[in-house]
């Protein structure tokens, strides 16, 4: 046995390092090319077709998104300290980053060569840093450009760059420019104004007036870039200092969502890029700056949003995109592709995320890279129990099904079933003893077992809410076999058990059941070293029960609606999901 233990530690360790667990994939651009170099300096990124091109503090730089294997070509302004540019048809005009009259640079052949075309109107500021610090071009004319300026405000070109007309007065700080995808007569400026607070400037006429708004603050000073939904224009969101911001009537009100009370220290970041899916508008990303620079998501729209994930990045953040099922995230030192999937796997409660650590009466179980088994890719669970305390000993790979999570334990080629979020209220469960580690595990519905299984019945389902985030609480109720933690009951006495989804149960990710013997309890659940989940959790007050007898909504006549009120088109939801019937929350199956 312990032969093949160690066999299978050195299968699981040595394939692992060919397998990319990381959540953040570097691309690889250089040393600090991504660098800002002065005030205002927030290097852009463009995607045209399958090539990624980057400004960079050496010029522009390009990277097939295609091919994984190619490398980064310099594409043209060699040397030059980019913020942007524009291409119209074979010219691309350039903006170099600058604090003298030198910022316009037009090239007829990408970039080889070229020519300061710099206006007159944008010379004589000897008055601190005069940068003009991005482009917006036109969706319907490549040669209508906007330029932001530092001092000069919003400027408009018709003829790609040549002449320039003031449109704004000064753009303040970090504020940012959003045109409206459904309707390019509609401008947004965000950021601080002169009163150090959050403003919105906002034009429904293409820039001719303007409509000034101070939404209500939590006590920061800006608003990050707006992003408009696809498909419905009148909804905005951007973020802020540790909030995000959000409008459902084309921008003339704004609800705060402060996370300020949120016991998750991750989200004080500032939110600078929002950003909707491209396939799935319930999806939004938020990208922000707190050293590290960190991401997080939201799969309903905003309502809620799961635990921020921190960039292995140095520096602060210039660029956020989506290519496919990719994120690309440029910071100052190197360009960063995330997968959406995996990203999005974190928002929704999935158990089996990388950076994720379970302490367990002073003991840790953490998520430590991928592995492969039978050709599907599985988790390790790394502990420095038993062991002897090395904390990257391994304990078992995991791997989550749906709602079903597997343990192949060390040591051992059969998959156990430790969790399953898809039962109702009523089913009854069957478990066993497993011999090493002592723990229980479940049996699959039509799994044959020759001895005596505890049968266990699920008995509740509710609501919890922490951090934010709705997760669901399962209650079951135990037997003889089954003990629950003296930390809960007092005396250890017996009482229902506990699980809740994205967490485990009050022992833990590994133990799902315990028996008589074992009186471990969870400390509390992190995710890159920021708490999310504490053992006092599991008892927090519920905030909606689940109704496991909408099992088939269509046996329902009651009319269904969303969270906000309005109905639906349907009186048959198709999805899971929370929805309003008779005036309750309710849960659907």
């Amino acid at each position: 046995m312990k032969l093949q233990r160690f066999a299978f530690i050195i299968f699981a360790l040595c394939l692992s390092a060919t397998i990319h667990g990381q959540l953040f994939r570097p691309l690889e651009l250089g040393d600090a090319m991504g660098e800002q170099i002065g005030p205002f300096s927030r290097p852009t990124m463009h995607i045209e077709d399958d090539i990624l091109y980057v400004c960079t503090k050496q010029g522009l730089y390009s990277k097939s998104l295609s091919d994984d294997a190619s490398g980064w070509q310099l594409v043209g302004f060699k040397n030059i300290p980019l913020q942007d540019y524009v291409r119209s048809g074979e010219d691309l005009l350039a903006l170099q980053y600058s604090t003298t009259d030198e910022f316009l640079l037009l090239s007829h052949d990408g970039g080889k060569t070229y020519e300061n075309i710099t206006p007159t109107l944008f010379k004589g500021y000897n008055w601190g840093p005069h940068v003009l610090k991005r482009f917006y071009q036109s969706p319907t004319d490549a040669n209508t450009l906007f330029v932001s300026s530092s001092v000069m405000g919003l400027l408009k070109s018709s003829d790609f760059g040549r002449t320039w007309t003031q449109v704004t007065d000064a753009i303040l700080g970090d504020s940012e420019v959003s045109f409206h995808p459904l309707n390019p007569n509609i401008i947004c400026i965000s950021g601080e104004n002169i009163g150090m607070q959050p403003f919105f400037d906002i034009s429904y006429d293409g820039g001719n007036t303007w409509k000034n708004i101070s939404p209500e603050s939590n006590g920061e000073n800006v608003a990050g870039k707006v992003a408009f939904h696809p498909n419905i224009s009148d909804q905005w969101i951007c973020g802020t200092f540790g909030a995000v911001y959000k409008s459902s009537d084309n921008g003339y009100t704004w609800i705060l969502q402060d996370f300020s009370d949120y016991a998750v220290n991750s989200f004080s970041a500032f939110w600078h890029y929002a950003m909707y899916d491209d396939g799935n508008p319930d999806v939004i990303y938020m990208a922000g700056d707190a050293e590290p620079v960190r991401l997080m998501c939201s799969t309903d729209g905003g309502k809620s949003w799961g635990i921020p994930r921190n960039c292995p990045s140095q520096g602060l953040i210039n660029d956020f995109l989506q290519y496919r099922d990719k994120l690309l995230l440029f910071t100052e030192s190197d360009v960063y592709e995330i997968s959406k999937e995996e990203l999005q796997a974190n928002a929704c409660r999935q158990l089996l995320v990388e950076g994720k650590e379970w302490q367990v009466d002073g003991m840790n179980y953490r998520i430590a890279g991928d592995t492969i088994i039978g050709d599907e890719p599985w988790k390790k669970l790394c502990s420095n129990y038993p062991l002897g305390g090395d904390h990257d000993a391994f304990l078992a790979a995991m791997r989550q099904e749906g709602d079903k999570v597997y343990a192949i334990f060390n040591g051992e080629d059969k998959r156990r079933l430790l969790y399953d979020f898809g039962l109702q209220v009523g089913d009854r469960v069957r478990t066993i003893i497993q011999a090493w580690p002592t723990i229980l595990v479940l049996l699959e519905a039509d799994e044959e077992y020759e001895g005596t299984a505890q049968e266990i019945t699920l008995t509740d389902i509710d609501t919890i809410d922490v951090c934010g985030q709705e997760l669901r609480r399962f209650t079951f109720k135990t037997d003889s076999q089954l003990k629950a933690p003296s930390r809960a009951g007092g005396d250890g006495s017996y009482k229902n058990f506990v699980w809740v989804e994205g967490v485990g149960s009050e022992r833990g990710l590994l133990k799902s059941w315990c028996t008589i013997h074992d009186e471990g309890t969870m400390d509390c659940c992190t995710l890159d070293g920021n708490i999310i989940f504490r053992y006092e959790d599991f008892y927090k007050e519920s905030i909606l029960t689940a109704i496991p007898s909408i099992v088939n909504p269509k046996s329902l006549n009651s009319k269904f609606y969303d969270l906000s009120g309005r109905p639906l088109n349907t009186s048959h939801p198709t999805h899971r999901g929370v929805y309003i019937i008779g005036g309750k929350k309710v849960v659907v199956k």
